[in-house]
């Protein structure tokens, strides 16, 4: 059976076999940089976009798929373009709907990576630097988080922001680089990432929802010295609502959800804010939504400026 579109013939077989290309290859085809993380590769040039054989995600919007909308999403080309991108095509001709050879069937996905947090560094002098410094998080949020067992420095020197389920067992993982020189952030291999990472107070009905994890911390410490414990606070690790989708149906207890997204402003997209704007909409059918913009890029740049004059060395970093 054949498929038009846009007045190129495609077989279903051709369609088949682009959505199945794999697509670091593919990218390393082009020249491009990848960066292997377990049994997944981070694209350099988009470092939020976490590949797996043909499948991707990427966590700033939230937008997934197989290879043929990977091309579509991030180099501009319509349907056909795509699958004849990603078979080769170099001309359309009456032999694209000529019977071909059996293909190859796509390749095995790769078998689940057995999650484990990575081993802790003898002390947190890095993280504590990182966090206090460069970051300007309050030192007392910091501890008590260090307390909580929700951070902690692994012996790369990393931050690592560990993820709990309701109860009490860790899902998965987010680490983040110490060094300023060489930006560096992802995922633990092998977690389950519909877990965000978050602070739970057990009898709060508001939950605060960031992106990152070092913009919840920062917004914690804009309101230390407010009753900030009786809240709840979740990371998306990015844009997709998965892990927010969670968290409400194991704290059925939550009536209000604060959206405190990023405020892109000088981008040609605004992601965080059009974000925020759909949960309201969709969330506000069962919860009391509001939310609530920082006024700079972010809720760290905000806590980094608000810092500035008792805390001079601290400097906003992304």
């Amino acid at each position: 059976m054949k498929i038009h579109s846009d007045y190129i013939p495609l077989t279903q077989a051709q369609i088949a076999a682009a959505q199945h290309t794999d697509i670091a290859e593919y990218l390393q085809s082009r020249g491009e940089k990848l960066k292997r993380e377990g049994a997944h590769f981070i694209w350099k040039a988009h470092d939020s976009c976490v590949i797996t054989g043909y499948k991707w995600y990427q966590n700033s919007t939230g937008k997934h798929g197989a290879a043929v909308a990977f091309v579509q999403h991030f180099f501009g080309m319509s349907f056909p373009q795509a699958v004849l991108e990603l078979i080769h095509g170099k001309q359309i001709s009456l032999e694209l709907s000529k019977p071909h050879p059996p293909q190859k069937p796509p390749k095995a996905e790769a078998l689940p990576v057995a999650f484990a947090l990575p081993p802790s560094a003898p002390d947190h002098r890095r993280l504590f630097a990182y966090l206090t410094q460069t970051r300007c998080i309050s030192p007392d949020i910091v501890s008590d988080f260090l307390l909580d067992k929700l951070i902690y420095q692994d012996t790369s020197g990393n931050i690592v922001f560990v993820c709990y389920d309701k109860n009490g067992l860790v899902r998965a993982a987010h680490r983040r680089g110490t060094n300023t020189a060489h930006r560096y952030r992802g995922f633990v291999s092998g977690g389950d990432f519909t877990c965000g990472f978050s602070y739970v107070c057990e009898t709060a009905d508001t939950l605060y929802v960031f992106e990152a994890p070092i913009d919840l911390m920062s917004y914690i410490s804009l309101h230390r010295h407010e009753p900030w414990h009786r809240s709840c606070y979740l990371s998306l690790g990015g844009l997709s609502d998965e892990a927010l989708h969670r968290f409400l149906k194991e704290y059925p207890n939550i009536r209000e959800i604060v959206f405190c997204l990023d405020n892109d402003a000088a981008q040609p997209e605004n992601w965080g804010q059009i974000a925020a704007q759909k949960y309201v909409r969709h969330y506000g059918k069962k919860y009391t939504t509001r939310i609530n913009t920082p006024h700079l890029k972010d809720w760290n740049a905000v806590l980094c400026a608000a810092g500035k004059e008792v805390a001079p060395r601290c400097q906003a970093v992304r």
